[in-house]
């Protein structure tokens, strides 16, 4: 698979999605910001960047 460019929705999909899987779990880890990259990785998957 290649890279490809993610729309606003997907990104907007990918980072609520990411969240709400988060919510779900116990973590001692403060997360203060999570971005979507504009591209996907080599395997089509989004690039999801957690800041802590």
């Amino acid at each position: 698979m290649t890279k490809r460019k993610l729309s606003d929705f997907e990104k907007v999909r990918t980072r609520a999605d990411y969240l709400a899987k988060r919510g779900k779990q116990f973590s001692p880890v403060d997360i203060k910001d999570v971005q979507v990259e504009d591209w996907t990785d080599e395997n089509g998957k989004p690039v999801i960047i957690v800041q802590t």
